[in-house]
């Protein structure tokens, strides 16, 4: 079952796929990178639905290292006072 599940994590991200490219694309010129992707050029580029799942992690981690999440929440509430 490991193995599989390894294999699943594997394929989901492909870290041969550009992940800089993927985010550099994405950033700079949306419309672009999705139109090419439609056209089927899909060897330079991350998975997009992977790209999305690792970039909510990635956020949510970092807000739950900074704490960022409470501090809003704080402000918000003082705010309301």
């Amino acid at each position: 079952m490991a193995l599989v599940l390894r294999e699943i994590v594997e394929r989901f991200f492909d870290v041969d796929k550009g992940w800089l490219r993927t985010a550099r694309d994405l950033t700079l010129g949306p419309g672009e990178m999705i139109r090419r992707y439609v056209q089927g050029h899909r060897k330079v580029y991350a998975n997009p639905f992977a790209y999305l799942v690792l970039g909510a992690a990635v956020s949510i981690m970092v807000q739950k290292i900074t704490g960022f999440q409470d501090k809003m929440i704080e402000r918000s509430r003082s705010s309301a006072r």
